[in-house]
C-alpha cells in the first residue's frame, strides 16, 4: 500500500475543481480504484474528479440540512454529513450541532455587543430552538 495506489494519500490542501498536483492524482488514483473514476489519472481536478468525489461521498455518507431561522425572521440552511448508516442519535446530535453553531453566530450578526441584553435574550432561545427544530426534522425525515 502506498500513495502510487491511491490506498494512502495526504491532503496538505482542500482539493477543488482546478487543482493540480501529486495530491490530486492520488485522489484520483484512489477514485478509480474504488471504480467511482474511469479517466486515468492526470493529476488535474477537473469536471470527472468532482463529479467522481461527489459519487463517492454519496456512497459513504448521508447529509442533513437544518433549517436555521435568523432573529429577524430569515432563514437559511446549513448542512453536515455523517457515515452512512449513522443511528437516529447520532444524527439529532449532528442537528443540534449544526443548529447551535449556525444559530450562535446569526445572533453574534443580529446583534452587536452594545445591545447585550437582546443578545443574551437571542443566545438563551438557541438550545430550545434547536432541540425543537431537530426533534420536528428528524420526524419528519422517516
Amino acid at each position: 500500500m502506498d500513495i502510487a495506489d491511491g490506498s494512502f494519500c495526504y491532503f496538505h490542501r482542500d482539493l477543488n475543481r482546478g487543482n493540480y498536483g501529486s495530491d490530486v492524482a492520488c485522489l484520483q488514483q484512489f477514485l478509480k480504484q474504488e471504480g467511482f473514476l474511469t479517466d486515468e489519472p492526470s493529476g488535474y481536478y477537473g469536471p470527472s474528479t468532482e463529479s467522481a468525489v461527489s459519487r463517492w461521498q454519496g456512497s459513504v455518507r448521508t447529509c442533513l440540512d437544518v433549517l436555521c431561522t435568523e432573529p429577524d425572521g430569515g432563514e437559511f440552511c446549513q448542512t453536515g454529513c455523517l457515515k452512512r448508516g449513522s443511528s437516529d442519535l447520532d444524527k439529532y446530535h449532528l442537528c443540534q450541532q449544526i443548529c447551535q453553531v449556525a444559530a450562535g453566530k446569526s445572533c453574534d450578526r443580529a446583534f452587536p455587543p452594545t445591545q447585550s441584553f437582546k443578545y443574551k435574550k437571542c443566545i438563551s432561545a438557541v438550545a430550545n430552538n434547536c432541540k425543537n427544530s431537530c426533534h420536528r426534522g428528524l420526524k419528519a425525515g422517516r
